[in-house]
């Protein structure tokens, strides 16, 4: 008897439906604005880096610089709250952060200059690495060794006039980096027009 009242109470519960093709609904719609937003802010970014290609780099400097400096100050301050239990090192790693963040602002290209160089250094290395390659290739006999050779050392020789003509070269990337934002918000834009 006491089993068929559990049984009865469990056959007079409501049933709750699930409307999944809701959900999907709104995960599409979702997913809609958040492409749609992600190509809007590209496309403004590669009009940024295109159109102030000149003085980009100097604003992240900027903005390096600032985000440095508030960190710094963070550290700072976060030490002296915790009194004895803190370690001189954050004081320490403080210090650099605010020293680091006033060097970006005073000389807002550096962190470009010297992105620059090392990424000029890395072509450089790797024409040369891809040249090695090539010659090695012809004296084992592989017959198409000619394009990594000619590739490799279009890639030294990029390398080396990124090392030389770094304001350019700093054009150069920004532009590069325009047109990518560029293509990719524009793609993304079809893409969710035509679906």
């Amino acid at each position: 008897m006491e089993n068929q009242e559990k049984y009865n109470e469990v056959t007079d519960t409501e049933v709750v439906k699930v409307d999944f093709e809701q959900k999907s609904k709104e995960r599409k719609k979702e997913s809609f604005i958040s492409r749609f937003v992600y190509s809007i802010i590209a496309f403004i970014a590669a009009l940024i880096f295109i159109i102030g290609r000149n003085e980009i780099f100097g604003v992240l400097g900027y903005i390096v610089g600032a985000m440095a400096l508030v960190l710094g100050v963070v550290t700072i301050i976060a030490f002296l709250m915790k009194k004895g239990r803190a370690h001189v090192i954050s004081l320490i790693a403080g210090i650099l952060e605010i020293m680091a963040g006033i060097f970006c602002m005073v000389r807002p290209f550096t962190i470009a200059n010297l992105s620059i160089y090392v990424f000029a250094i890395i072509i450089f290395i790797s024409g040369i690495v891809l040249a090695y390659f090539a010659i090695r290739d012809k004296k084992l006999g592989v017959t198409r060794w000619l394009p990594s050779l000619i590739l490799g050392i279009l890639l030294a020789l990029l390398g080396l006039a990124m090392l030389f003509f770094v304001s350019q070269s700093r054009m150069v990337i920004a532009v590069i980096v325009g047109v990518a934002l560029l293509v990719s918000s524009i793609f993304n834009l079809v893409s969710l027009a035509l679906k």
